[in-house]
């Protein structure tokens, strides 16, 4: 995001592991495939946004900015330590997680 990008990172610090906690998804995705699973959890095949109708374009459209306004109040209610610390706790019940090699919260 464009305005992201003018608060050095700022905006959207914390979000994608607030989505990955949420939809349960490997870290590597992006927030908008996290967002596409939880709008459409039952499509397998969620990443090929290509194939969306233009009433299912919509609908994520209108999830992302719903999903980011959540997540927002959700940082402003608890702060970005309590969700990095939910995001640590999903990591660790991760079976492929290795600590010693941590790079998903830089």
């Amino acid at each position: 995001m464009g305005y992201d990008a003018a608060v050095s990172g700022e905006l959207l610090r914390g979000f994608r592991g607030w989505l990955v906690v949420r939809t349960g998804d490997r870290p590597e995705v992006s927030w908008p495939g996290h967002v596409a699973h939880l709008t459409f959890p039952d499509d397998t095949d969620r990443w090929g946004w290509t194939d969306l109708s233009a009433d299912q374009l919509e609908q994520l459209r209108e999830a992302w900015f719903r999903t980011l306004d959540e997540f927002l109040a959700d940082r402003d209610a608890r702060g970005l330590p309590a969700i990095e610390n939910d995001y640590r706790t999903w990591l660790a019940t991760q079976p492929w997680y290795n600590p010693e090699q941590d790079t998903h919260l830089s």
